[in-house]
């Protein structure tokens, strides 16, 4: 047996379900380079334990600048899983979209339904839940690669008895939701494990766990970042046509997520929504009749982005580009064709609140305060109140953006234009954007005793919890509460090897010291 290729056998993924589903832990006689009897998380977990963090490995200089491996054969080395039970998953993960998607009642623009959605090269659509009173709902930030964070986040939802205690994948209550904010690849090493495991999640638990796209569910974004690189390595040695058919169905993946949901909660009459999404405000899409609707419409495409048109409709407002314009003059009207064109994904938020909006090339907008009330305010009905934002993509290190000061000094939930608090209340115009999982290159310390010369290596700000948001609603606004809950990944990691037996860093993963 071979610690130091911790692969999960061909069958892991079938196991792995089956075990969720029925509530108890499957077994195989097969033999695996890991696994020999029972397949279940707890083998998925104690494998991602014979792996470095990506802090140990940026330490000893294994991370170049782009957060990937300076080594492409260290891939193969350090992957969990084959690209058989990858692709398994995959193609349960659409058989169960499919089934989400395919009843066209269930769509405010009722021509619409999965397969219309699939067959587009891009046609984002938007998600609704109403919740009921007092019922509960954890969010999850950027996770880009972190599959030690995941799988502590995994375990924390079963310490606090919301997942089963026989299966932690297995959602107990059925009033509760998972939503994860995006950003699941690029800037960390195991992507393809991030993925693989909230794949797994949503089968297992269809209508509960939502994962939401970011910015960086996106191939252009990707082939950039790191993930592309990642995959392809780590699957080395099958074929390049095999690693080609799958990583299009990791394309087809991003397709069917919801690029933003609003949560609701309240009476028959009267409902509060949050937008849940990965980036900010979309001025070109106003969900007003989307959150009017009937409780029944769960979806709605968004194949027009009025930008032009409901930004005349708000006050005006300018915005610092190039030049100071009003808002209208940086919007059109357009099909969206690309998800680097929509706000839900990109957009950002000023944290001082009498900052004048900009836009930066690039990147988006950054709204202030004003705009952002007005914009939400826009969206509002008697029926239906678009109260707030809850996101993440926030998170460029702390010397060149105060969202990340703001982050780091309120337990990784910043909550904007007002005093930060440990049990979050509900006003209108809340914004919280969550900090992201801190096993990946933003969440290394800038003084990481790395042998990392340059600047970049310096520039990160280095935090060691994991954060999460854990929602409950009320029947009016003000009975909205959430809790932040922070996760010490790297102490929990410390203190299993500190009962053990064990080999330092350097010994267990061969590193080489840094030179002096």
């Amino acid at each position: 047996m071979n610690s130091k290729k911790p692969i999960i056998s061909s069958c892991f993924f079938s196991f792995l379900l089956a075990s969720a589903l029925v509530g108890e832990p499957c077994t195989t006689t097969e033999s695996s380079l890991v696994f020999s009897q029972t397949q279940n998380f707890r083998d998925f977990k104690n494998a991602a334990l014979k792996i470095p963090t990506f802090q140990e490995l940026y330490i000893y200089n294994k991370i170049d600048k782009h957060a990937q491996l300076r080594d492409k054969d260290q891939y193969r080395k350090l992957r969990l899983l084959s690209l058989e039970d990858f692709e398994s998953i995959l193609d349960e993960f659409f058989c169960v979209m499919d089934t989400l998607l395919r009843n066209s009642s269930t769509w405010l623009n009722s021509d619409c339904a999965a397969s219309e959605v699939i067959k587009s090269s891009f046609l984002p659509y938007a998600q609704k839940i109403v919740k009921n009173v007092k019922s509960k709902t954890m969010l999850k930030g950027d996770l880009h690669g972190d599959i030690h964070s995941l799988i502590a986040a995994v375990e924390h939802l079963q310490e606090l008895g919301i997942t089963s205690a026989h299966n932690p994948l297995k959602i107990e209550d059925p009033s509760f939701h998972l939503i994860f904010l995006g950003d699941y690849v690029d800037r960390g090493i195991w992507g393809t494990e991030v993925l693989f495991l909230l794949m797994l999640l949503k089968c297992i638990n269809p209508s509960q766990v939502i994962l939401i796209r970011g910015n960086h569910e996106d191939p252009n974004i990707t082939s950039q970042y790191g993930f592309k690189t990642e995959f392809f390595a780590k699957f080395s040695k099958s074929s390049l046509k095999d690693r080609q058919r799958c990583y299009q169905k990791i394309c087809a993946f991003y397709e069917y997520l919801p690029v933003v949901l609003y949560l609701g909660s309240g009476t028959d009459t009267h409902k509060n929504y949050l937008q849940c999404c990965h980036g900010g405000l979309e001025i070109g899409y106003n969900p007003r009749k989307f959150l009017k609707s009937s409780d029944t419409i769960s979806f709605h495409s968004i194949d027009f982005l009025n930008q032009a048109t409901e930004s005349k409709k708000l006050s005006p407002f300018k915005v610092c580009g190039h030049h100071c314009m009003p808002l209208e003059n940086y919007c059109s009207d357009f099909k969206p064709t690309s998800p680097y064109q929509l706000g839900f994904l990109w957009n950002d938020f000023l944290v001082d609140a009498q900052e004048i909006s900009c836009y930066k090339e690039g990147r988006g907008f950054v709204f202030n305060k004003d705009i952002t009330h007005a914009v939400l305010q826009a969206a509002s009905s008697k029926q239906a109140q678009l109260v707030g934002v809850v996101r993440a993509h926030q998170h460029v290190p702390s010397n060149r953006n105060p969202m990340m000061k703001l982050l780091l000094s309120s337990h990784g939930c910043a909550s904007l234009w007002r005093d930060p608090q440990k049990e979050l209340t509900f006003t209108q115009g809340t914004v919280l954007t969550l900090l992201l999982s801190p096993d990946s290159l933003h969440g290394q310390p800038r003084k990481a005793h790395s042998t990392n010369s340059t600047k970049d290596s310096y520039r990160y700000d280095g935090f060691t919890y994991d954060t999460s948001l854990l929602l409950t609603t009320g029947v009016t606004l003000a009975e909205w509460r959430g809790t932040i809950h922070n996760n010490y990944v790297y102490d929990k990691r410390k203190e299993y090897f500190d009962s053990l037996v064990v080999p330092t860093v350097t010994e267990r993963y061969q590193i080489e010291q840094p030179s002096a």
